[in-house]
């Protein structure tokens, strides 16, 4: 294979614009062995990346995590809505919540709401919280506490989801 240059190859294309012969002939021989040669591209391959990881610093990118993790949205932080319900004789209790965390905090992100459905006739449901316990932390509870009547008879309640620093969830758990 030929490029138009007399006597060139493709192994010895390089080396054509050296002045002697005898220049030409140590080049040809000294980028003939494949160590030198795989020296080379490795040497080029780390130019190349520490020139992109220093024009990254120095444009204000960090891998860096805040410790205030309420305050931080970085590029690893997911925000998600989270739906939970359990279900007992009289009622259904339902909690959800946006949620956000990065790995090692968790954190209201958005709204948060709880409702209930009473299944049976006669029985009713007042709320007396809806929320977030331990936001910021390591983990979240989202839940509510409601005192359930009827026929005569009222007793509290509660309904606790446990949501991770990792986006993973509990069972839901209450009375």
């Amino acid at each position: 294979m030929s490029f138009g240059i007399a006597g060139s190859t493709v192994l010895n294309a390089f080396p054509y614009n050296l002045k002697s012969r005898k220049e030409n002939f140590v080049m040809r021989k000294f980028l003939g062995f494949k160590s030198v040669r795989t020296l080379i591209a490795i040497a080029s391959l780390v130019f190349v990346l520490g020139v992109g990881i220093l024009g990254h610093t120095l444009i204000g990118g960090s891998s860096a995590k805040s410790a205030n993790a309420a305050s931080a949205m970085t590029a690893s932080t997911i925000c998600t809505n989270y739906y939970k319900w359990r279900g007992e004789y009289v009622l259904y209790a339902v909690s959800s919540a946006q949620m956000c965390y990065d790995g090692s905090h968790v954190w209201q992100g958005g709204w948060n709401n709880c409702s209930y459905y009473v299944v049976v006739p006669g029985w009713s449901v007042n709320q007396t919280w809806c929320g977030t316990w331990n936001n910021g932390g390591s983990y979240v509870d989202i839940g509510s506490n409601f005192t359930v009547s009827g026929y005569g008879v009222s007793w509290p309640c509660y309904f606790r989801v446990r949501i991770y620093s990792n986006g993973s969830t509990s069972a839901p758990w209450g009375c």
